[in-house]
Formats: C-alpha cells, structure tokens, sequence
C-alpha cells in the first residue's frame, strides 16, 4: 500500500501514503504529513483511489488481514500490467 493515493473523504484531498507502521498510517498530502489510525481510517475518514483495494477493505471491515489486502493490491498491479501489455 506504501505509495499508493488515498482521498480524505472529509477534507476532499488526495495524497500519497507514505508509512504504515505501529497501527498508524502517515499520508503525505503534498507536504502535510498525516498520520490516521490504521486500518480504522479507510472505514470513513480514507478511501483508496484503486476502486478494487477499497472494495476489498470495506467488504473486509477494518480487521481485514493485511496479508490478504497485500495479496490483493498485488493482484491488482498484475491486473494493471497486463491490461498494459
């Protein structure tokens, strides 16, 4: 998830998530760091901008096992590159 844009529903600002350790996630939004509860945040406070990571997550709930979103994004990225090719 390191580097990929999220969208703060409430301000309507997108940045780039640059941590996530210690059950926080910092997001850089072009030069504001903040750090948001993980994963708590992407309930309503965060939104991923890849459509099917954010499925995932919600229909995961906010105890979704990391290893399954990780598996996830990277089937996404795959998904991405072939379409690419």
């Amino acid at each position: 998830m390191i580097g990929m844009r999220v969208r703060n529903v409430a301000a309507n600002a997108v940045g780039t998530i640059k941590h996530i350790q210690n059950g926080y996630v910092e997001v850089d939004f072009y030069g504001d760091i903040c750090k948001f509860l993980f994963p708590s945040a992407f309930t309503k406070t965060l939104e991923l901008e890849d459509e099917m990571l954010q499925e995932q997550l919600q229909s995961d709930g906010v105890n979704a096992s990391f290893t399954e979103l990780v598996l996830c994004q990277d089937l996404a990225q795959n998904k991405m590159r072939s379409s690419a090719n």
